[in-house]
């Protein structure tokens, strides 16, 4: 039986037509990927950070205040864009995954991965068989993306988000899972499981953690990201051989900006 595809057409599709650069392609030719996190459910600022020439933006379903139907409203206006429309989703959600990679999301960042289990299920959620269990029916992914089914795997970029002392412990299991293309780490929650307040300016131990994550991970091929407060900040993870790098996120982008633009303002003599 043929293969039938979204637009109607039977067997494979071609992928000449495909122009859109893979997250590993970016990293291969430019070293890394720089990422803005949206939290507000607003298509106007996915479309701004994507304008302003970030690489990836990543919709938070985690902490965030979007819901899957503001999700694809965002993801809509980065079609067409040289950017990498990304989600982070809440703790292995296989139904959500899966619609959100229908609709169109090219990476998925999955919260708490703690095993190589965790990540077997995970990478069950966004591969399709055999390797995995997604079911065909990407209706949006196919429109937009030309030769989307025969080049999925390649663009669809798959990161467990570890955050927990449990997931350091199993660090290496979760990157010998196949189809995982790396870490994403969440420095806060990995300083409280071993017992700090959450910060980025973490303490000597959860630093020397970040560092064996970034070390196995480099050694292993794969992607390896963290968040940063700010563009300097971003620079010297980026120095370090983080591959991926979240630049804060929109709620502190308009936070600081606008409380930045006041303190201006009150400087003035009356």
């Amino acid at each position: 039986m043929s293969l039938i595809h979204p637009d109607g057409s039977e067997g494979p599709q071609k992928t000449e037509e495909a122009d859109l650069r893979s997250f590993r392609e970016r990293i291969n030719q430019d070293g890394y990927v720089l990422n803005f996190y949206c939290t507000v459910p607003a298509p106007l600022i996915a479309e701004l950070a994507a304008k302003a020439g970030f690489d990836a933006v990543t919709l938070d379903m985690q902490h965030g205040l979007i819901d899957y139907a503001e999700a694809v409203a965002m993801i809509s206006p980065l079609a067409g864009r040289d950017v990498v429309p990304m989600v982070r989703t809440p703790p292995l959600d296989p139904r959500l995954i899966m619609k959100l990679l229908d609709a169109g999301v090219l990476g998925i960042t999955c919260a708490l991965i703690e095993s190589g289990t965790d990540a077997e299920a995970l990478v069950r959620a966004c591969r399709y068989p055999p390797r995995g269990e997604r079911s065909f029916g990407p209706l949006r992914a196919g429109l937009v993306h030309d030769g989307y089914y025969d080049r999925a795997d390649e663009l669809v970029t798959v990161l467990a988000m570890l955050e927990s002392r449990k997931g350091f412990d199993n660090l290496d299991e979760i990157l010998a899972v196949d189809g995982i293309d790396g870490i994403y780490i969440g420095p806060m929650d990995l300083a409280l499981s071993m017992g700090h307040a959450p910060s980025l300016d973490v303490p000597q131990e959860v630093s020397d953690a970040i560092d064996h994550i970034l070390r196995r991970c480099r050694e292993a091929g794969k992607i390896c990201g963290m968040i940063a407060p700010d563009g300097a900040h971003a620079a010297t993870l980026v120095e370090r051989g983080f591959s991926f790098v979240t630049i804060s996120n929109d709620i502190r982008a308009i936070d600081q900006t606008i409380k930045g633009w006041l303190g201006d303002a009150r400087k003035a003599k009356t």
